[in-house]
């Protein structure tokens, strides 16, 4: 083999890092790891037996996604973090 060849071979078996690099470079794009979905995130907000504050004088704001009460000047929900203004 040609000694680029050779030295390129030697920096990938030594640095992992080197290696995606060069992949990145050839265009060979990295595959990705399992990655957290929207839908996952909107099931784990959904769930049912989240305890949900109920509305009172200082929390008189209902989020619509998730049903929890908020401050009345509060600008996301507490509880699913949707933006209420």
């Amino acid at each position: 083999s040609a000694p680029g060849q050779d030295f390129y071979r030697r920096l990938s078996g030594e640095s992992s890092a080197f290696g995606q690099l060069m992949n990145l470079a050839n265009g060979k794009m990295p595959t990705p790891k399992k990655a957290h979905t929207f839908a996952n995130a909107a099931r784990r907000r959904n769930r049912t037996n989240i305890a949900r504050r109920q509305p009172d004088a200082a929390h008189p704001i209902i989020c619509p996604r998730c049903r929890n009460a908020n401050l009345k000047n509060a600008c996301y929900c507490e509880s699913c973090g949707l933006k209420l203004r």
